[in-house]
């Protein structure tokens, strides 16, 4: 509970009294039942047996009204091995690419709607709620449910149902996916160490460190594609994270992984157990462990002092290995350089927006604008679910549609720049454009282990700032090489036509090789199951897989 006797009647971020902001620092007012429990004395443990001791960082709540409550066991792993990708969650996928609009798709099968649009969405094993205001008062309850036991996050991410072939393979495997895991202990191992590192004040980056990793890029090509942006991002977050420098083949072939891996887990188990000869299923939970292995040794051997404090041992530091490797492969790792590439289609005039003429030059004074409103735009987190302890049925809080939901953004179907002060205008527990990243699902008490949500929403945006900050010195330059002919687009789903832009007159550097050249990430490591290659026959399966995870991109 906050210390500060005058806080309660307080106003903040919208809420009042029992939710009221702290001044002393200390977070939100938490539910009375949530402290009651933890102070009984028959819950097994004390509250101060419980306080966990984390490192202080920016943000860290002060107090926190959870620490006092023993979470639920872990599930069983026969619960996690259970298919809940029902045939009615695969026809919602089928049906929503048919849409390929879901805006458009949950306007027209809304449950409940009103003159602006979709209120709610409800299929067999699933409801949505797509508005601001739901998602605003829901969230911040997300810790305390998990911790209750009254629902349970199960490992998935967005949309995704995820499998949980690939984290099963050690004895004591988590047998979820990391991100969002199932298991609360270990999300509190994991979470303080998320935010140290991800969040505002983090020791392993700041806008210099990204300004370097851009003006090294920029320097040594005349071209720049997708598919550059990821390799550049892999090496990016290896480096500030867990001290390893990539090779350009490191950055390949964890590239490869990160393409095999999610369309195995995305699928329904049924069908990924089946066809996992087809699509290398052995091979990839080979490199997992491989990749696993060396972040361990990374963490270990870290020269920098930012793992010591943390105690990471056994099963506790492998899982925060694998949380960086889910980070890597399918959050960040994925959205950001997804971001950046989205904000080159729009200054070379990308649908649906079409900037013209001057709207199409990036500047210092509007940049953060620009960035945030490439972000509310395109959502590339779209969903936010949890599921009923009776794993029967779950609830989404769609985020991606609310924050483009003109009962609160007006036209939210014009990109405009908009002022600095409505993206950080204090909404519930967090900011208006924070509610993209699920901010407010840290929780009433601010930053605790508990948090949910996305830790690295600021890092996310200096890296594109950072980025497009050394494109600007020469944008002028820079043209299409090659696209659709009848131009760039990227779709409701958030999802660019591929496309390179050159800089034709420029003689980029060429880096030579010398003994002070990085060595692999895998050195001294028997790397036979690194192969990402398909049989030639197997392919076609392996397409039809892929065209049923497609239609489930826009969950």
């Amino acid at each position: 509970m906050c210390r500060h006797p005058d806080n309660a009647a307080k106003e903040y971020a919208g809420f009042t009294g029992d939710t009221a902001c702290c001044e002393c620092g200390g977070g939100y007012q938490a539910d009375d039942s949530i402290v009651e429990a933890a102070q009984e004395d028959n819950t097994g443990a004390s509250t101060q047996d419980l306080q966990r001791t984390i490192p202080d960082y920016p943000g860290k709540a002060a107090f926190d009204s959870l620490a006092g409550i023993e979470p639920p066991d872990a599930l069983h792993p026969r619960q996690l091995r259970r298919n809940r990708a029902t045939l009615s969650y695969i026809h919602w996928g089928v049906t929503n690419l048919a849409y390929d609009n879901y805006t458009r798709f949950y306007n027209d099968y809304a449950e409940v709607s009103d003159e602006f649009g979709a209120i709610s969405y409800r299929e067999n094993i699933e409801q949505l709620f797509l508005t601001f205001d739901a998602v605003v008062e829901e969230l911040p309850k997300t810790p305390g449910k998990e911790v209750n036991g009254t629902m349970i996050r199960m490992g998935d991410l967005g949309g995704y149902i995820f499998n949980h072939l690939l984290w099963d393979v050690y004895d004591d495997d988590w047998t979820s996916f990391p991100i969002g895991t199932t298991d609360v202990k270990l999300h509190r191992v994991v979470r303080p160490l998320a935010d140290y590192l991800m969040g505002s004040g983090s020791p392993v980056w700041n806008r210099d460190v990204f300004r370097v990793f851009a003006e090294d890029f920029l320097e040594t090509r005349n071209t720049i594609n997708n598919t550059d942006l990821r390799l550049w991002t892999n090496k990016v977050f290896h480096k500030i994270f867990l001290d390893i420098e990539l090779t350009d083949q490191d950055a390949q072939d964890f590239e490869d992984y990160k393409a095999e891996y999610i369309v195995v887990s995305v699928l329904p188990t049924w069908l990924a157990s089946s066809m996992g000869w087809a699509m290398n299923l052995e091979s990839v939970k080979q490199r997992r462990m491989l990749w696993i292995n060396r972040y361990v040794n990374a963490i270990q051997n870290d020269q920098r002092g930012i793992y010591a404090q943390f105690q990471l041992e056994g099963r506790n530091l492998r899982y925060a290995a694998d949380f960086f490797l889910t980070a890597f492969t399918a959050a960040g790792g994925i959205s950001l350089p997804s971001t950046i590439n989205h904000c080159l289609a729009l200054v070379q005039g990308a649908g649906p927006v079409y900037l013209q003429g001057s709207d199409r030059i990036l500047r210092t004074s509007t940049l953060r604008q620009f960035v945030y409103e490439t972000m509310r735009y395109f959502p590339l987190v779209v969903n936010f679910p949890m599921w009923y302890p009776d794993l029967q049925s779950r609830v989404s809080y769609a985020v991606g549609m609310a924050i483009r939901d003109p009962r609160v953004w007006n036209d939210p179907w014009t990109f405009q720049l908009r002022p600095l002060s409505e993206y950080h205008q204090a909404v519930g527990l967090g900011t208006k454009i924070g509610v993209g990243f699920a901010e407010q699902a840290r929780g009433y008490d601010g930053l605790t282990p508990d948090s949910r949500g996305c830790p690295a929403q600021e890092m996310a945006v200096v890296c594109v700032e950072e980025f497009l900050k050394v494109y600007m010195r020469h944008q002028d330059e820079w043209s299409v090489l090659s696209g659709p002919e009848e131009g760039i687009f990227i779709g409701d789903d958030s999802q660019a036509d591929y496309f390179t832009i050159h800089r034709p007159n420029f003689v980029p550097v060429i880096p030579t090789s010398n003994d002070s050249d990085p060595v692999t990430a895998f050195a001294g490591v028997d790397t036979g199951v690194l192969s990402s290659a398909t049989p030639r026959s197997h392919r076609r399966l392996v397409v039809q897989a892929m065209v049923m995870v497609v239609g489930m991109l826009s969950f």
